[in-house]
Parts: structure tokens; C-alpha cells; sequence
């Protein structure tokens, strides 16, 4: 009735997955490619199987390494031993390893068909990275292209039900950030954020389609390229140049070549601009949201020179998100800019002012750029070529040998470019710089002697005064000359900002304090004579209080001793009149006569009396000293000056100082107004002539001498920065070319 025959237990080796076809089950419906997993014991319990709802066919399930006891009847086993009869290649049923370094993108072929205008499923969770197909199914995974991937390790995946494609973890290298475009993720508006200008910066959190607003830090990433692209965008500083120069055809700014201006009284003229751009991490979504980025995941690292890519000379990296900002924004600004601002002036206008014109173009292209999520670190005028018949005009000559050594010194003193001074449009400024170095000599002159009658005054050595004095006049000078040197007009300033008034305030305390420290020690040696009679009537008060100072202790003593005589004298009063009623009767006990109790009390009045007699003596004593005392002190006083060394010197050490000087001076102010008034007129001529250099130069307007002198330190500012800017580049290109050579060889190797 039964026929049976033995076959081999199903052995799935280490490291491989068995694939299962079921010959019997229910149908599969339409659009259903592969049969749903059931809890049949991995196919072992064939009722099971059909009971739960097992079907015919292809199965999602899979079974893994292990022995099996399967009936071949009813289910073929798809194992590397018979997987070319099945369509399928030996390797496909091995567990799947993703590579180091590498992700697995992943494509479903089983599952719900993808929503209209989506590219890629869902992740969807609970299916242990696709290793379950049919928790995918059940939990509304999609067919098709996943937004989920699977990581670097070994995976169980069944070939019947996914295709896996690696590809490698996306590197974002030091120096710059990637901004992240996403194509899948839920559709919405709600988070765009708005510009200075009031345009949008079309950027999304992550979770959305769209431009991310955060940024992707330098490192390695998981990243599923197939739904999200990256934007490069380097976090460095990029110098730009409009220069006819040459330049490598792969730089941002190959194609920028000076700009042809035309100004308002009809010349044409050429300049050439340097414009200094950051993209900070945080904004570079916000540029890329507005400047857009083809090809984005690609960065132009290659030039082609005779049909051969070799990397770029310089060893830089060039990337197409900065290629766009420059061709698309930047060109078309810079250039617009400078054009209007041209046709505002006459061309010698434009040059003269080219450090205002500069100013406000850095702050429009600064506010413009900001639009676009780019930081413009400056901007900045080179050169400016005049056409040829203007070009005689700017020659300014200059005036050969005309300044003596004298002069030069002057104005060296007044913090002025005698160069600069010596050419004829500035010989009004050269008076007037000539003014400022006479007055800022003088005060340091007069500060050797106020300051070396200072330090006599407090040391007594005259080779100490003169060395100090020397010392102090070269610091008066060289702080009057930083003073002057350091109120220079800005060519931004105003009277009415904060900034300049706050700077111009400290600048003129720190004057007067200078011009105060001068005058004191000048005003001491003017009212000496006064001083010193004042100081000499303060030493013989001095001396009097001196000596009369242990009378004042004992009258102070004589003073307590009175107040406790009186004391005991009223306490004695009292006690003989209680020790006289007793023996009257009349109070106490009310017996008449000198019993026991009487003569308690008169024992007690008596010891009253004998302490009050004591202090009465004491206080005779202390008298009879005072008096001793006194004779003494107007001995002393009378005394020739040899008997009052001792006592001198040391009224001397207290009241012969610089600050007792000061203290007498300020004395004999408020005691004469006469002293007073020529006291506060020397101050106040110290002050004038301290001042008087900085009030110059901060109320004075704007010369030829300033326009010049800001043109020359301007011109050196763009010197110094092109070129550490050269010296960089070629430190990178022969960085890059040791790199480069080093790789040749390896290769050849």
C-alpha cells in the first residue's frame, strides 16, 4: 500500500543558505512572486506546511546551515551543489558578506509597488535587514529600490527576493563638509527659512526630500547614494582673482579677467579686484539651496592635458558646488557692482577714493553674498589702470633734498611719512606735521627736568635725577608720538559715532594725565621757597606736638584719676553720714550710742576715706611731673638745633617727602589765591601744549597727506597678502608634486 525509499538528509554547509521550491500549497495570486513563509519547522512537517497556508513555488523562506529532513517530494531544495539547473550561480547561495568599507544598496523584488513619484521603499522595521522577507511584507515593505541598506558584515539573503549592489562609504575629506540632497522622505514646505532679502533658502530637516540643513562633517559615512547625493562644499577661505594673469584652467576663477570700467566723465579704465569668500559648515546648505550643484557627486580633481587625466598640478581639489557659486553669482556681482560705482565718478575721483569705493563695495557684496549663505571675507581694488593720457596726471613730483635732517626729525617725531610729505601737493601738511614734532620735543624736553626734579626730590643724587629725567622724557615722547600715531581719521569714522568719540576721550585723558604728571614737579620747583617755609612751620608743630605728647598722656591720666577720686569722695560723704545716723538713732537699728553695728560702719567709711586720700595724692603726683615736664619742653624748645638732632630726624622722615611737597602745595593753594591761580595756570599751559597735537589732528579734515599715506598702506596690505597667498600655493604645489612623483613611482614599482 506504501511504497518508501530512503534519500539523504539536506546538509546546508557553513556559510551557505538553501533556497526551497514547494510542489504542493495553494496558489500564489496575482502579482505574488514568491511563496509566504509559514511555520512548517523549515519545511520538515509537510502538514504544516499545507495546513497554515504554506504555498506552491518559489518561497520567501530560507533555510540556513544545518542538517534537514525534507521531503525531496514535495520541496526542491536549491543548494551551490545544484544552483545552475535553478538559473542561479553557486555564489548566490552563499551567506552575503558586505566588504569593509563598503554598503550594500539594496532592490526587493517581492512586495507592494512603489507609491507614484517615489523612487525608493521606505524603511521599514522588523525585518532584520531584509534577512525575514516576510515580516517585510507583512509590515508593508515596497518592491524595488530601498532607502534602507545593509552595513559590512554577513547577511542571510535569499538571491529569489533580493539583489544587493556595494558600492563604497562615502568620504568626506578634511577641509570641507557635504551637503546632503535627499530624494526620498516625507514632501514638505514647513521649514524653508528666509533670507535678509526675503528669498528662501529651500532647505528641509533631515526626514524630508529636499537640500538637508545639517551638514555632513568631514569623516567616512554610510551613505545610500542611489536615493541621496552629496554637494562638496569646501570650509576653507577662497581667494578669487579678476586679474588678466595666467591662470590654470582649472582654478574657480580661470575665466575672471580684469574689469573694463567706464567712468562718469566718459574714460574707460581697467581694475583688477581680489574677492575673499567663506562658506561656513552651517550655511553651506544655504548656498547650495540657492547656487544649486550639478554632478554633485563629483569633484573636478582632473585636467586634461593632451588626452591624459593627471591629477591637478597644484594638488588641489576643485569642486563643481564652488565652480557654480563663482560662474553663476559671483561673476555677474562683482562685476556689476563695479560698473555702477564707475559711472558715480570721475576716474582721478575713482582713484583717489578707491579705499572708500572699496569700502562700500566690500559691505554690498558682504550683504548680497549673505543672501546666498556665503560669509565675504573682503573684498579688495589691485590695481587700477588709467588709460595713457591720464596716466601723467598721477605722477606727483616730489620736492629732492628739500628736507634737512632737522625737519625729517620733526616729523619722524609727529608720526609722519617724511617721504610722503616731501611731495609738493602736501607742503601745507608738512607746516603742519613740522608744528606737531616741534610740540611733542618740547614736552619731552620739559619732562627731563620735571621728572629729574621729581626723583631728586624722593633719591637726593643728581646722577640718579638726570638718568631718570632722561628716562621719563623718552617715555613722554614716545606715548605723545603713539597718541598721535593712533588718532588717525578712518576713513569710516564719523563725530557722531560712538566708536570715535569713545577712542577720541581716552586718548585725551591719557594727555592730561601726562601733561599733569609733567607740570607737578615743574610747579613744585616754581613755588619752592613757599614750600619750604610751609613744610618748616609744619616741622615746628610737629615738633612741639612731639614733645608735648607725654604731658597730654598724663593729663589724660590726671583726667581718669579725678573722675575716680570724685567717685570715692561721694561714696565717703555717704558712708559717714550712715555711720553718724547709727549713732544718733535716728537710722539703721534706732539705738542710740556706738554699739557694733556703728562701728562696722565707721570701719567702712574710714577705708572709703583712706582710698580717696591715696588717688588724692596720686593726683598731686602726676600733677607736680606735668609741671616738671613743662619746664622741660620749653627748655628743649630753646634748646640749640645740636640738642635736637634726634627729634628733627625723625620729623624729618615724615614731613620732608615728594607726596609732604605735594600735600604743602595744595595747602598754600587753598591758604593764597594768588598761589592758586598761577599754580592751575601752569597746569592748565601743560595741558594745552599735551593736547594741543592730538586736537590738531582729530579736528583737522582730511589732507592730501591722508589720502596718500592711506593709498601707500593700503597698497602694502595687498603686497603682503598676495603674497603669502603665492608663497602658499607654491608650497602646496611642490607639496603636491612629491605626492604626485611619489605615486608614479610607486606605480612603476
Amino acid at each position: 500500500m506504501f511504497k518508501v525509499h530512503n534519500v539523504p538528509l539536506i546538509n546546508i554547509r557553513s556559510g551557505e543558505i538553501g533556497l526551497v521550491i514547494a510542489q504542493d500549497g495553494a496558489e500564489l495570486p496575482p502579482g505574488q512572486i514568491l511563496g509566504k513563509a509559514v511555520d512548517c519547522d523549515n519545511f520538515q512537517n509537510v502538514e504544516a506546511f499545507v495546513k497554515n497556508g504554506g504555498q506552491q513555488g518559489k518561497q520567501r523562506a530560507m533555510l540556513t546551515e544545518g542538517y534537514y529532513r525534507i521531503n525531496t517530494e514535495l520541496f526542491t531544495v536549491v543548494t551551490t551543489d545544484n544552483a545552475k539547473q535553478y538559473g542561479l550561480k553557486p555564489e548566490q547561495l552563499k551567506v552575503y558578506r558586505v566588504e569593509s568599507g563598503k554598503i550594500g544598496i539594496v532592490t526587493t523584488f517581492d512586495g507592494k509597488p512603489l507609491p507614484g513619484g517615489e523612487i525608493a521603499g521606505a524603511v521599514i522595521k522588523g525585518h532584520n535587514k531584509f534577512q525575514e522577507p516576510q515580516e517585510f511584507i507583512e509590515k508593508g515593505g515596497y518592491r524595488g529600490l530601498q532607502e534602507e541598506f545593509i552595513e559590512e558584515g554577513f547577511w542571510s539573503l535569499n538571491p529569489w527576493f533580493v539583489e544587493v549592489e556595494q558600492v563604497p562609504l562615502t568620504n568626506i575629506k578634511a577641509g570641507t563638509v557635504g551637503v546632503l540632497i535627499s530624494n526620498v522622505g516625507n514632501n514638505s514646505q514647513a521649514n524653508q527659512e528666509q533670507t535678509t532679502h526675503g528669498s528662501q533658502f529651500n532647505i528641509v530637516p533631515i526626514g524630508y526630500k529636499g537640500i538637508q540643513n545639517i551638514p555632513i562633517e568631514a569623516g567616512t559615512h554610510p551613505i545610500n547614494t542611489r536615493v541621496k547625493s552629496i554637494v562638496i562644499v569646501p570650509a576653507h577661505e577662497i581667494t578669487l582673482e579678476w586679474t588678466n594673469r595666467d591662470k590654470p584652467a582649472t582654478n574657480y576663477d580661470s575665466n575672471l579677467k580684469t574689469l573694463d570700467l567706464r567712468s562718469k566723465d566718459g574714460f574707460t579704465f581697467k581694475i583688477e579686484v581680489t574677492q575673499v569668500i567663506n562658506i561656513t559648515p552651517k550655511n553651506s546648505p544655504k548656498m547650495v539651496s540657492r547656487v544649486g550643484s550639478p554632478n554633485a557627486n563629483s569633484s573636478e580633481q582632473f585636467e586634461e592635458q593632451g588626452g591624459v587625466l593627471s591629477p591637478l598640478s597644484n594638488g588641489a581639489v576643485k569642486y563643481s558646488s564652488i565652480k557654480n557659486l563663482v560662474n553663476r553669482v559671483l561673476e555677474p556681482m562683482v562685476d556689476n557692482y563695479f560698473r555702477n560705482y564707475a559711472q558715480e565718478y570721475n576716474v582721478l575721483d575713482f582713484l583717489q577714493q578707491r579705499d572708500q569705493i572699496q569700502e562700500r563695495a566690500t559691505e554690498n557684496i558682504k550683504s548680497a553674498l549673505n543672501a546666498y549663505g556665503v560669509e565675504a571675507v573682503g573684498t579688495f581694488i589691485n590695481e587700477i589702470a588709467l588709460p595713457a593720457e591720464l596716466q601723467h596726471l598721477i605722477q606727483a613730483p616730489t620736492i629732492k633734498d628739500n628736507l634737512n635732517s632737522l625737519e625729517k626729525l620733526l616729523l619722524w617725531s609727529a608720526g609722519a611719512d617724511h617721504h610722503i610729505l616731501a611731495q609738493k601737493e602736501c607742503l601745507t601738511e608738512r607746516y603742519k606735521y613740522t608744528a606737531i614734532g616741534t610740540t611733542v620735543l618740547l614736552t619731552s624736553t620739559t619732562a627731563i627736568f620735571s621728572g629729574g626734579y621729581a626723583l631728586y626730590t624722593v633719591f637726593g643724587s643728581v646722577a640718579a635725577s638726570c638718568v631718570g629725567g632722561i628716562f621719563w622724557s623718552f617715555i613722554v615722547f614716545n606715548l605723545d608720538r603713539f597718541l598721535i600715531l593712533s588718532s588717525k581719521r578712518k576713513k569710516s569714522e564719523s563725530n557722531l559715532k560712538l566708536s570715535f568719540i569713545a577712542a577720541t576721550s581716552l586718548r585725551l585723558v591719557i594727555a592730561l594725565l601726562l601733561s599733569f604728571v609733567v607740570a607737578k614737579p615743574l610747579e613744585l620747583r616754581l613755588f619752592e621757597k613757599e614750600i619750604n617755609q610751609k613744610i618748616k612751620q609744619q616741622k615746628d608743630d610737629a615738633r612741639k606736638e612731639k614733645v608735648s605728647e607725654p604731658i597730654k598722656e598724663l593729663e589724660q591720666e590726671i583726667k581718669a584719676l579725678n573722675q575716680e577720686k570724685n567717685k570715692y569722695k561721694n561714696e565717703w560723704e555717704d558712708a559717714e553720714n550712715v555711720a553718724n545716723a547709727e549713732a544718733e538713732g535716728t537710722q539703721g537699728t534706732g539705738q542710740f550710742g556706738k554699739g557694733i553695728v556703728y562701728k562696722d560702719k565707721r570701719n567702712y567709711a574710714d577705708e572709703i576715706k583712706q582710698q580717696f586720700i591715696e588717688l588724692d595724692n596720686k593726683v598731686k603726683e602726676k600733677e607736680e611731673k606735668i609741671d616738671k615736664l613743662r619746664q622741660e619742653r620749653n627748655l628743649i624748645l630753646q634748646s640749640p638745633e645740636s640738642n635736637l638732632e634726634q627729634l628733627n630726624q625723625e620729623i624729618d622722615k615724615e614731613s620732608d617727602g615728594f607726596l609732604a611737597r605735594l600735600v604743602a602745595l595744595e595747602e598754600l593753594s587753598k591758604d593764597d589765591p594768588n598761589i592758586r591761580n598761577i599754580n592751575w595756570l601752569i597746569t592748565a599751559l601743560f595741558v594745552t601744549i599735551e593736547i594741543s597735537p592730538i586736537l590738531v589732528k582729530l579736528l583737522s579734515g582730511k589732507g592730501p597727506y591722508d589720502y596718500l599715506l592711506e593709498q601707500k598702506e593700503s597698497q602694502e596690505i595687498y603686497n603682503e597678502y598676495f603674497r603669502i597667498k603665492k608663497e602658499q600655493r607654491l608650497q602646496l604645489s611642490e607639496g603636491a608634486s612629491k605626492k604626485y612623483m611619489k605615486k608614479i613611482q610607486e606605480f612603476e614599482q
